[in-house]
């Protein structure tokens, strides 16, 4: 399966040098979530979400910010993913956000993206 969000999480990942070759779809509801294999990485696009938000980079960034510093606070939270400079990334004219793959974590799905 490839969309256009799903093409923007590649996209994203590539750009700071994660290796892609088997996106794999997590989760499709109201954001877009795929795990970009092998790199342990699992990216997020906002789909439903983006449609009612003027500004969707800028509720990404936010979110970015509070996670880091619950991580940071040591919190449990995983912070953003090393090399991503922790803020939303547009190639492909989507935002984006990488996270680190938990250990243990499953999908919903198993297609490809």
């Amino acid at each position: 399966m490839t969309t256009p969000a799903a093409a923007a999480a590649v996209a994203v990942a590539r750009q700071h040098g994660i290796r892609v070759e088997e996106p794999v779809l997590l989760h499709d509801s109201f954001n877009l979530r795929v795990h970009l294999r092998p790199a342990p990485v699992v990216a997020r696009v906002p789909t439903v979400t983006a449609m009612g938000r003027e500004r969707p980079d800028e509720v990404l960034r936010r979110e970015l910010e509070v996670v880091s510093h619950l991580h940071r606070a040591g919190a449990g939270w995983p912070g953003g993913c090393p090399g991503t400079v922790g803020r939303p990334c547009t190639v492909t004219r989507i935002p984006a956000t990488c996270w680190p793959r938990r250990a243990g974590c499953s999908g919903t799905t198993s297609r490809s993206a």
